[in-house]
């Protein structure tokens, strides 16, 4: 079942750890296993109820303008342009593009590919994606989750140490219409405060810790997942998602897990 009907996808900034890949390209059109990574996710995504698809654009805008016109067929493609992407983060970017959805929503990062029933777990509402937390190879926000599969604390990357059995988030979340009422005015303050360095994860993590957000583990880990945000990183991936015949690449499943 799904209750989610719009995808908003973050492509506004210049992946520049991913050079040269990302000098002439924005990072989502990087080819993963020879696909466009923003393919792989709208392909899963057709799958799916979704019907719109409103993207946030800045570093090669133009080029990724003219490659999702092809996928207009599908979707409701709206842009977002973000023209300031290289002197802010991704929390003005999200609260731009947040500022044109009045429904639930799947906010998603373009830098993650995944298999389709990954992303068609993500398309009901409430869901924060999660895989195991590596401390030598991973950095970035955490989730810490209740044995119900509730996230009952995140926490952002670089601010003290991670909690024993802590998760790493895979940078997509589905949020209900009204939570993404609330996530929309947190931004709207981040940003008028003049915070528009900071990622969209911190007012997450905030609205988590109050109470107010209620949030369900999706497993990851069930499947195949990549973050790619360096060239080691794209060959990684490229050999993960090149041998669609190797189950042993998968992530092995934690059986005393139960949560979806």
């Amino acid at each position: 079942m799904t209750d989610i009907r719009t995808v908003v996808l973050l492509a506004a900034g210049q992946g520049s750890r991913l050079r040269p890949w990302t000098d002439h390209l924005p990072k989502c059109m990087v080819p993963v296993a020879g696909v466009a990574m923003v393919d792989r996710l709208l392909r899963s995504l057709a799958e799916t109820s979704v019907e719109r698809v409103v993207v946030a654009t800045g570093h090669g805008a133009q080029a990724l303008r003219a490659h999702l016109e092809e996928w207009s067929r599908r979707f409701d493609i709206d842009e977002v342009p973000c023209s300031d992407f290289a002197t802010t983060n991704n929390v003005v970017s999200l609260q731009r593009a947040l500022a044109v959805v009045d429904e639930g929503a799947l906010i998603v990062e373009s830098d993650v590919v995944a298999d389709s029933r990954l992303w068609a777990a993500m398309t009901r509402s409430g869901r924060c994606a999660l895989g195991r937390f590596d401390a030598e190879s991973m950095n970035g926000t955490t989730a810490t989750v209740d044995a119900a599969g509730r996230v009952v604390a995140m926490h952002l990357g670089g601010l003290g140490p991670r909690p024993h059995g802590s998760w790493k988030t895979v940078n997509a979340t589905s949020l209900a219409r009204a939570d993404v009422a609330l996530l929309r005015a947190g931004l709207e303050s981040c940003v008028a405060s003049g915070a528009t360095g900071v990622y969209y994860e911190q007012e997450i993590a905030r609205l988590v810790a109050a109470g107010s957000l209620s949030l369900r583990a999706v497993d990851f880990d069930a499947g195949r997942w990549f973050e790619v945000d360096t060239p080691d990183d794209l060959a990684i991936a490229d050999r993960l998602f090149g041998a669609y015949e190797a189950p042993s690449l998968a992530r092995p499943r934690d059986a005393a897990r139960s949560w979806a």
